[in-house]
């Protein structure tokens, strides 16, 4: 029979001889003088992602280079490799990292510096969702590693890991009794850079009459929602609206309303005439704040590429947005973050005005609402030619105007 392999998967390695006990000295005097950010790692240390603009690390930076030179010419990727961010990590005993991937990259990778035995291997998982749909039973043995469904790859001191960004992957908990210290790195390609300054207002985007129907309409809808939620009329499976958004609980908020998808493709040539971007559209979300309500500093997932926040109608609220592309959170969820983190840029929008912004990139929230009621809607993009864009098409959906359960 005619047997050919497609769309692999391929994991790189290389080991290279640098000085480590340098590179873990100064990374473990980093960790004493900055608490660092939580992201996916648990009970361990994540350090700020500058890391490769630091002169000591910089034998370190040249060796990466090096080896995406010659991944770039194995997977046939023109222009150049550009190191978009490198980080630190420091998991004791017990510490581990969730499983994630690496959005806004190309290739993502892990270099070993002090990897004692037992300290956490790194568990790279089946890419494709559709395979993980029917596991068969395979036969007793070891099959051949083109079936393997997860690949468990031990550390090394000294070794380079390279993978794609979509592989998801996790470290498995610390089981020595000393720390492990590993750095983490992304290399996108040159071109994918944000062809405009990071974040811009475009004023008047939609006119003060579109605004204000489409703000009015969002308040009817809310009203006639709650009603019939309220005499169990119709379940609450968010496909009408919630109230059920952890990020701002007991606030009404909307996945995909079909006027606000409406939305999100009629501004698509504006956001190309006003930013130069061409974009894809991944979802709109939209929600009607009331006093008290209070958005979190943080970062935004891969459909939020290119975000924007338009406003309806209501009270005056400023949003905030941190154009360094610092990351300065430390705990979400509690809203804690580094005592020094930049006090951002204060940006207050008319009726009709959007702010268009790198959700993924720039750190953007907003403070206590101290007026009544204020409707916003986010509409969210991603580039033609990014690395998210096939994959985030509509947010993963069929189309449009669909909820979020029909991904």
């Amino acid at each position: 029979m005619i047997k050919e392999q497609f769309f692999p998967t391929t994991i790189y390695g290389k080991d290279v001889k640098l000085d480590n006990q340098l590179f873990a000295n100064e990374i473990v005097e980093w960790s004493k003088r900055d608490p660092g950010v939580q992201k996916t790692n648990r009970n361990g240390w994540h350090s700020t992602t500058e890391m490769h603009t630091m002169p000591v690390f910089e034998p370190l930076v040249k060796e990466l280079f090096i080896m995406m030179q010659d991944i770039w010419k194995e997977e046939w990727i023109d222009r150049e490799p550009i190191l978009g961010n490198m980080w630190a990590n420091i998991n004791p005993p017990g510490g581990f990292n969730a499983p994630h991937i690496h959005p806004n990259s190309l290739f993502s990778g892990v270099y070993y510096i002090k990897a004692p035995q037992n300290s956490g291997a790194l568990v790279c998982n089946e890419p494709r969702p559709g395979a993980q749909l029917n596991m068969p039973i395979r036969k007793k043995g070891r099959p051949p590693k083109h079936l393997w469904r997860e690949v468990h790859l031990e550390p090394k001191e000294g070794r380079i890991i390279i993978f794609p960004y979509y592989l998801w992957h996790c470290v498995e908990p610390n089981k020595s009794k000393d720390i492990r210290i590993s750095v983490s790195f992304n290399f996108i390609q040159k071109g994918f850079e944000m062809p405009f300054n990071k974040y811009q207002v475009i004023k008047g985007a939609v006119s003060y009459e579109l605004a204000n129907f489409v703000f009015n309409y969002f308040l009817l809808k809310r009203d006639a929602v709650k009603f019939m939620y309220d005499n169990n009329i119709i379940a609450d499976t968010g496909m009408f609206g919630t109230w059920t958004d952890e990020q701002i609980p007991n606030t009404y908020s909307h996945y995909a309303d079909p006027v606000m998808e409406t939305l999100l493709v009629k501004m698509l040539p504006v956001m190309a005439k006003e930013t130069g971007l061409q974009l894809v559209p991944t979802y709109s979300y939209s929600r009607i704040y009331k006093k008290g309500d209070e958005l979190k500093r943080h970062k935004d997932r891969p459909s939020c590429e290119i975000s924007t926040t338009l406003n309806l109608g209501g009270d005056p609220w400023p949003i905030f947005i941190d154009g360094t592309g610092a990351d300065s959170v430390i705990d979400e969820r509690k809203n804690i973050h580094k005592p020094d983190a930049p006090k951002g840029t204060k940006v207050l929008l008319e009726v009709g005005d959007m702010l268009v912004y790198s959700g993924c990139e720039l750190e953007h929230w907003r403070e206590p609402f101290d007026g009544n009621i204020c409707g916003q809607v986010f509409l969210h993009y991603n580039h033609v030619n990014g690395p998210f864009a096939d994959k985030n098409k509509f947010d993963g959906r069929p189309m449009l105007g669909l909820p979020s359960f029909a991904k």
